[in-house]
């Protein structure tokens, strides 16, 4: 059977089965696979709006002379959830699916470091196990970012549910 191609005025090939990312499946992953790194870039802006989203607008989350106060520092850490957030587009991007993530899936972190803006954060998984329960089956991944330089900013687990 022949694809089905195209070219775009800017000569640019497309076909169908180009689109066709297959979604991993429960029986696709092994324990000791790597989930696909994900990249987020913590930029000064995207942490004030962060912080306003949630009412936060004058912690030392968002302003550098009140985070000398409360932290010690100036460098304004952002919250927590601004370093979880990663977690879930990392696992959404390597399963090629959010289904098994957002109707069961879950994390638990802790955080040992703070994290800035400015800062990259890499978000890194490993499958740590698999398990069925009833008529759910789980696969349980340690998860963890760094910065820039490598270091770890969160550890944690997660799990995901088909």
């Amino acid at each position: 059977m022949m694809e089905d191609t195209r070219k775009t005025k800017y000569q640019v090939t497309i076909s169908d089965q180009s689109a066709a990312l297959k979604t991993l499946q429960y029986d696709d992953i092994n324990v000791g696979d790597d989930v696909v790194p994900y990249t987020r870039w913590i930029t000064r802006q995207s942490a004030i709006r962060f912080g306003r989203t949630y009412k936060d607008a004058f912690s030392g989350h968002i302003n550098p002379k009140v985070s000398e106060g409360q932290f010690g520092v100036r460098s304004m850490p952002v919250q927590g959830a601004v370093i979880e957030a990663g977690v879930t587009p990392m696992i959404i991007n390597w399963l090629r699916s959010a289904k098994p993530w957002l109707y069961g899936g879950r994390q638990e972190t802790k955080f040992i470091q703070i994290a800035g803006p400015g800062d990259t954060l890499i978000y890194h998984g490993k499958v740590i196990g698999k398990t069925v329960e009833g008529d759910r089956k789980y696969v349980w991944l340690d998860i963890h970012a760094e910065n820039q330089k490598g270091e770890k900013v969160m550890v944690g687990k997660a799990r995901v549910a088909f």
